[in-house]
């Protein structure tokens, strides 16, 4: 009950973030699908650890028309899974808003490289997935591409056992992608990350 009745506020929090034409939209999307390396980051600081994200479509009609299978993968090697969502895009037309959530698999080990799989992607149903967070990212173009944030989004942490507030932020563009988070208390305390830089910069390769 405590979520719903935030969940107004959240939503007009992020719907007035900004607004992304058609063109816009379709020049987004266009730029989502592809292979990001952050090896730049390693080469400056080799304590930052080596990441890889691949983005590829997949067709999943009762998601809509704009769903990318998103794998992250360390040190080069893509056996060593490290995270893996669909990323589901949902553009509204009449208010110019584009948003954007990730879905986890329930039974995620049946879904390594899933966008590789005709049968497990036709045989996939809403009742096998579940957002990651359950608050959506919303877009803005920005001088060097496009921004999708989310903010205050409430999740109970089973590892701090309590209800925190999730800010995520997403950047693509020509080059790459860049991406971070930060958890705060919901005194704003900050209990980790950052949202003022990005955390992972990868590279498109």
């Amino acid at each position: 009950m405590k979520i719903y009745l935030l969940f107004p506020i959240w939503f007009i929090t992020n719907f007035a973030f900004g607004q992304i034409n058609k063109t816009q939209f379709i020049t987004l999307i266009g730029l989502v699908e592809g292979k990001y390396d952050n090896i730049d980051q390693v080469n400056e600081n080799p304590k930052n650890g080596r990441m890889h994200i691949e983005l590829h479509k997949v067709k999943l009609d009762f998601l809509g028309d704009y769903v990318f299978f998103m794998k992250y993968y360390k040190d080069n090697d893509p056996d060593k899974l490290y995270r893996q969502r669909l990323l589901v895009f949902s553009y509204d037309s009449t208010n110019q808003a584009l948003s954007s959530e990730a879905m986890s698999f329930k039974a995620d080990s049946l879904y390594f490289d899933f966008w590789k799989k005709p049968l497990l992607i036709q045989s996939l149903t809403k009742a096998d997935i579940r957002p990651s967070l359950g608050c959506k990212n919303w877009w803005i173009q920005t001088e060097d591409g496009f921004i999708g944030k989310s903010e205050a989004c409430p999740f109970f942490s089973s590892k701090r056992g309590k209800k925190i507030l999730i800010y995520d932020k997403l950047k693509i563009n020509k080059d790459g992608i860049a991406t971070t988070e930060a958890g705060k208390d919901p005194d704003g305390t900050l209990l980790f990350g950052n949202m003022d830089t990005f955390a992972l910069i990868l590279k498109r390769q």
